[in-house]
């Protein structure tokens, strides 16, 4: 029923049993379907369109039979797409159109849409064949063929800038568009290689270089540098009016497409069929066929095009990543007729493509592939049963859900394969250092290799690996150093050695305490501090550069290591090694009785020694320790004297010795197990001969 320009439907059972029943809305595009069903394109207040099935005089509510925008009948040449979000327009049955934006997201079951929601209702006439969405904003050609026409920018259902008016926009074509500006060509400029660049917010428009693009409030041109053979890629921000050079490249560049930091020269040369793929600051490139159609760049995604037999495919290939394979998407669609436009749309600001097919059904599919947001595979782990880091458990967490495969090799053969799903995106494998057959992995470095496909697409992302080492013995290291320090050097430096005693050691902690005596006077062993951590080196010198402290005479100290391997276990600190640090013969700690005479020998203990030749000439010290050790020279006139502890001889020495040896330790004695104090005397005593009685003390040592 057709009642003043408003068509009505009604309808009755074929019986007549029931009275003709107003369907309610307005509807157009009546058919019988070629399974006997009636179908009908309906508009009412609370769907904005929608394919119906009639049954028996009532609109059928039986599931599948109807399909509301857009996944309806939307303009076949009104179509966009805008971070991850799709924007239909329908307007072939009112007087005024409708703008529906859905959000696009990936599920488990597949892609799917949210339910549509108005994002506006056009205020001037129907939309036009252009529909561009970017940043939020959607950008819609109003009018018809007998009144003038309009681009308009709507955020949110509300007009944003002044529109850009044009007596018929029909013949103008829209190049670029960012949200806040936008590049449309028309007969002036296709006769000047000019662009119209429009700002909607200001209303201002100027000429550009035709070939611009759009991207991050700039416009970007390419310019001949000078009379050589290379071309600028010029960035002009849209704000400031700064011009930087992004790029320079070395061929006749064609028209420009920017994401971020990359452009896409749609040809490279004169006559050309291959694009050029660069990033900003490099201008060496990758090249893309242009053949079939010319590429389009979206952010981290280049969409490619390739002859079939179904016609020409899109296919999408992931810029991020290690997954440089291109992957088909879908067939593209023929034109409804040869005024329409094509009736597909890929998004440039997230991985997404869409499409209709001639029932005017709007499909959606993901053009990206799972990225892992965050990664913690950690380097080793010990399968020895002692309750820590037992088993292996990486953890990828990718923002898709995905199946997953996690490959194990020693060398080129494979040890362990572990497989499995995650609806959430969160891989979690689990490997207990076991092969295939369950028996024990042996020891050693292995190979890893995950492979992840997503669950709704299929596509495969990059493959990731590494290195993983399980170990089973508790890592272990051993550390040297001299009794005395005097044995090594003449200065308060001791040279510290350490080495590993199992396998796959990659890194030492060295740590060090000393013995000090507390306001009360007694003598403690202080707590365990560090020197070094995670050092790969295996000696170092206590004393010098880097050294916590500058060591005490009269004070020992001691040096402990511990290993940490390549399956990251720490081991245990190893046993001490203890080195003491002397009293030179100045210290006044020593009380000489007798003729002694203090000798400069650059080769002895602080570079001075005491001498005696006078029997029964002594030095005495008060001796708090468990041990001690006596330092002195050998030498061809040495000569001997007597140790005596607390009035009692416990020894005597000789220093006599062919050939002249400084930095000796020439008698050592076990004082106690404790710290007590002890008297020691070192006694003078007469030569075996007359030319070897000369004694030479360099120092004394007493370990705590």
């Amino acid at each position: 029923m057709d009642d003043g320009g408003v068509s009505e439907l009604f309808a009755m059972a074929r019986d007549g049993s029931t009275p003709a029943k107003d369907l309610g809305g307005t509807f157009t595009d009546l058919a019988v379907g070629d399974d006997g069903k009636m179908r009908v394109t309906l508009y009412r207040p609370d769907v904005d369109a929608a394919i119906q099935t009639l049954t028996d005089g009532r609109v059928s509510t039986t599931t599948g039979d109807a399909t509301t925008i857009p996944a309806g009948p939307a303009r076949l040449d009104a179509l966009a797409l805008s971070d991850g979000a799709l924007y239909t327009a329908d307007d072939s049955s009112r007087r005024q159109g409708v703008l529906l934006r859905s959000g696009l997201s990936a599920t488990p079951a597949g892609a799917s849409t949210s339910t549509p929601a108005r994002v506006l209702n056009y205020s001037a006439g129907l939309v036009h064949q252009t529909l561009a969405a970017a940043g939020g904003r959607v950008l819609v050609e109003q009018g018809t063929p007998y009144e003038p026409g309009h681009f308009q920018v709507y955020e949110d259902g509300k007009l944003v800038g002044t529109p850009l008016n044009y007596y018929d926009v029909s013949k103008v074509h829209v190049v670029d568009f960012d949200g806040e500006h936008v590049l449309v060509s028309d007969k002036t400029t296709a006769s000047d290689g000019t662009l119209l660049l429009y700002t909607f917010a200001s209303g201002h428009m100027e000429r550009v270089p035709s070939g611009s693009a759009l991207d991050g409030g700039a416009v970007y041109s390419s310019v001949r540098n000078g009379t050589t053979s290379s071309w600028w890629i010029r960035r002009t921000d849209l704000t400031t009016g700064t011009v930087t050079t992004a790029a320079t490249v070395s061929c006749l560049p064609g028209d420009l497409q920017v994401r971020g930091s990359r452009i896409l020269l749609t040809t490279s040369g004169a006559a050309s069929t291959t694009s050029l793929l660069l990033k900003a600051g490099n201008s060496t490139g990758t090249t893309v066929d242009a053949s079939v159609h010319t590429p389009i760049l979206g952010k981290d995604v280049l969409y490619t095009f390739t002859k079939s037999s179904g016609g020409v495919t899109l296919n999408a290939q992931t810029l991020g990543g290690t997954a440089t394979a291109a992957q088909p998407l879908f067939a593209l669609p023929q034109k409804a007729d040869s005024a329409a436009a094509e009736r597909w749309a890929v998004d440039r600001d997230a991985p997404w493509a869409a499409w209709m097919d001639d029932a005017g059904v709007t499909h959606v599919t993901w053009a990206g592939v799972p990225t892992a947001v965050s990664a913690a595979a950690p380097t080793g782990f010990s399968p020895n049963s002692d309750g820590s880091a037992d088993t292996w458990t990486p953890t990828w967490t990718y923002n898709r859900p995905v199946s997953w495969t996690l490959t194990l090799k020693s060398g080129t053969t494979q040890v362990r394969s572990i497989s499995g799903t995650a609806s959430d995106g969160t891989v979690e494998p689990v490997w207990n250092g076991t092969t295939q057959t369950g028996t024990a992995a042996t020891d050693g470095a292995y190979t890893w290799t995950l492979t992840v496909r997503d669950t709704v697409t299929g596509r495969a992302a990059a493959d990731v690996t590494g290195k993983v080492t399980p170990r089973r013995p508790v890592p272990a290291a051993s550390i040297t150093a001299p009794t005395v320090a005097s044995s090594a050097a003449t200065s308060a430096a001791v040279p510290v050695a350490w080495s590993a005693k199992t396998p796959g050691v990659k890194s030492y902690d060295v740590g060090w305490r000393a013995a000090t005596r507390d306001s009360a006077g007694v003598w403690k062993l202080g707590p365990l501090q560090t020197w070094r951590t995670g050092t790969t080196a295996t000696s170092a010198v206590f004393g010098k550069a880097g050294s916590p402290v500058q060591p005490v005479p009269g004070l020992t100290y001691r040096f402990y290591v511990r290993a940490r391997d390549d399956a990251s276990q720490t081991g245990p600190w190893s046993k001490a090694v203890t080195t003491g640090i002397p009293l030179d013969d100045r210290a006044t700690a020593l009380h000489y009785t007798g003729t002694w005479k203090s000798v400069a020998a650059s080769s002895a203990w602080s570079g001075t020694e005491r001498t005696s030749a006078t029997k029964g000439a002594y030095v005495s010290y008060s001796a708090d320790g468990t041990q001690l050790r006596i330092v002195a020279t050998r030498k061809s006139s040495g000569g001997r004297f007597a140790v005596l502890v607390d009035e009692k001889t416990v020894g005597t020495v000789n220093t006599y010795a062919a050939t002249t040896a400084y930095r000796q330790v020439v008698f050592t004695y076990t004082l106690g197990t404790t710290i007590t104090t002890h008297k020691v005397q070192l006694r003078v005593l007469s030569g075996s001969t007359p030319g070897r009685s000369t004694v030479i003390l360099d120092a004394i040592m007493v370990t705590r």
